[in-house]
C-alpha cells in the first residue's frame, strides 16, 4: 500500500529493557508505526505509550490506547506525580514511549521539548532510545485508507543510538522545581 522505510536497526539489537522509546509526533499513528517498524516478536512489546489525560474521555481513541497499554498522564500537578506510574512501570521491566514535544505537531515541524523525558531517564538512570518519524504528517483517521493509497512519499522510521542522559550533564537526581533549565 505504501513506502515503508526502517532505518537504524542496528541501535537497538543489543538493548535490553526496560528503555524509554522517545519519539517525534506527527500523527495519530506514529506510536503504532514505530511497532510495526520492529521485529513482530520483538521482547520490547509492549511499549507503554503516554498520553494526555484527555485523550482518554474520546471514546474510540482512549479505548484504543488502553488496549494498546498505554497510561494517562495528568498535566499540571508537577512532574513527580504526573510520571509517577512512568517510573513504576519503568521499575517494573516495561519499556515506555514518550512523544518529548508532548502533543502532536501543529504544522510538521519538530517543537520544543517538555521536561518529562529528562525527568525520567534522570530519575530511573534508564537509556533513551531516540526514534524519528517522517513521512507522516497530516496522517489523521479519516484520511487514512486514501493516505495509503493514494500516497507516494514514504513513511521512514529512523531508530537512532540509544543514549544515557547522565553521560552528557553527570550523575543527577532531578527536582522538577529546582532543575527546570536541565529538565528542558
Amino acid at each position: 500500500f505504501f513506502k515503508f522505510d526502517v532505518r537504524g536497526k542496528e541501535n537497538y539489537k543489543n538493548l535490553k529493557k526496560p528503555f524509554i522509546l522517545a519519539a517525534n509526533h506527527a500523527s495519530y499513528l506514529d506510536g503504532e508505526l514505530i511497532v510495526v517498524a520492529l521485529p513482530w516478536n520483538s521482547e520490547f512489546f509492549p511499549i507503554r505509550y503516554t498520553a494526555a489525560e484527555y485523550i482518554y474521555n474520546q471514546l474510540i481513541l482512549g479505548a484504543i490506547l488502553w488496549i494498546l497499554g498505554g497510561f494517562p498522564i495528568i498535566q499540571g500537578i508537577g512532574l513527580d506525580k504526573s510520571l509517577a506510574r512512568a517510573i513504576s512501570l519503568l521499575k517494573g521491566d516495561e519499556v515506555i514511549g514518550i512523544f518529548p514535544e508532548g502533543r502532536m505537531t501543529r504544522d510538521g515541524k519538530l517543537g520544543e521539548g517538555k521536561p518529562g523525558i529528562a525527568y525520567l531517564a534522570l530519575k530511573t538512570g534508564l537509556p533513551i532510545l531516540p526514534v524519528g518519524v517522517s513521512g507522516t504528517f497530516g496522517l489523521s483517521p479519516k484520511k487514512i485508507l486514501s493516505y495509503f493509497l493514494f500516497r507516494r512519499k514514504p513513511i521512514k522510521i529512523t531508530f537512532g543510538k540509544p543514549f544515557y542522559l547522565q553521560d552528557f550533564i553527570g550523575e543527577h537526581n532531578p527536582d522538577p522545581e529546582k532543575d527546570k533549565e536541565i529538565l528542558t
